[in-house]
């Protein structure tokens, strides 16, 4: 296990390479810069400001300069928000983005593997056809949409939770209903489906030719394995949770990472969208390793595949 740890931390070295490499001349490609707004500067203050943020060098120079501040952990002065660095803003706001995703994260395991596991277990019936059609329906209904919907069915019509803000549990509540219904019906289905492949195994058949009761059946015998699919699962959805949270971020106010990156998009904040998303690259590859060695813990198998 030590090994495969090792090898992956070694493999995210030159993948985050290629994204700040990436990132950082695909944002100098397109039009526009951080200090072109709707009413324009005049060119003596636009060029004091390229001088003195090093603009007006050449890509290949900025480019060397910010990997140089990037081995030392800087990620440098933040060109929309003057006077804080781009580690400051993520010291501030990764914390929201972060307790945002692990509380949808949680609500979406609480939500989606009982359904899964009793429909699984009612297979054909009319609960399993229920949970079949709420999980396709959440599976089609983007944050977008289901974030407003949340706003007026429950916040101005019956008056539970705040619309925006991240001061109290009400100001939590919908945006994490928001972020939680739609990953919880990923979880059903993929609690479902495996639960599935497992109750139709052979030991699951003498288990119950033992005349173990159908409760022991499931939660000792086949959850284990019914729910390999959900582990699988759960690294890239809790990355996606974490990372993927700046529309739900935007729609209810929320002074987390992703309203920032939406926000350096709009202001060609070169800086911010390099830091953020070197972030978002480096959160994913930690879930995705954790995600597999929970894999690896719960099927010993697994670990000859993946060393």
């Amino acid at each position: 296990m030590l090994q495969l740890i090792i090898r992956r931390l070694l493999q995210a070295i030159p993948v985050l390479f290629l994204i700040a490499t990436a990132t950082f001349f695909l944002i100098h490609l397109a039009p526009g810069g951080p200090f072109h707004q709707e009413r324009p500067l005049s060119p003596q203050v636009l060029e004091a400001l390229n001088a003195h943020y090093g603009l007006n060098d050449p890509w290949i120079v900025q480019y060397g300069r910010y990997l140089n501040h990037l081995l030392h952990g800087e990620l440098g002065p933040s060109y929309g928000h003057p006077g804080h660095t781009v580690n400051e803003l993520i010291a501030q706001s990764l914390p929201v983005s972060i307790e945002l995703g692990l509380w949808a994260w949680v609500f979406s395991l609480i939500v989606g593997i009982p359904l899964g596991v009793w429909a699984a277990e009612k297979q054909h019936r009319w609960f399993d056809r229920v949970c079949s059609t709420v999980s396709t329906l959440g599976l089609c209904l983007p944050t977008f949409v289901l974030g407003p919907l949340l706003m007026l069915g429950l916040a101005v019509g019956l008056g539970i939770g705040n619309v925006c803000g991240w001061g109290s549990w009400e100001d939590r509540l919908l945006p994490v209903l928001t972020l939680g219904l739609v990953h919880a019906a990923y979880v059903l289905r993929l609690t479902r489906g495996g639960m599935l492949e497992v109750l139709n195994q052979d030991f699951i058949r003498t288990a119950r030719a033992k005349g173990l009761s159908g409760w022991t059946v499931l939660f000792k015998h086949a959850l284990r394995g019914g729910l390999l699919s959900v582990v699988a699962f759960a690294g890239p959805q809790l990355s996606a949770l974490v990372t993927g949270s700046f529309v739900v971020e935007t729609i209810f106010h929320i002074p987390g990472l992703g309203r920032h990156f939406v926000q350096a998009a709009f202001n060609r904040d070169y800086t911010l969208i390099l830091g953020t998303t070197l972030l978002y690259g480096a959160l994913i590859i930690v879930m995705n390793l954790m995600a597999d060695l929970m894999q690896a813990w719960l099927n010993p198998r697994l670990r000859v595949s993946m060393l």
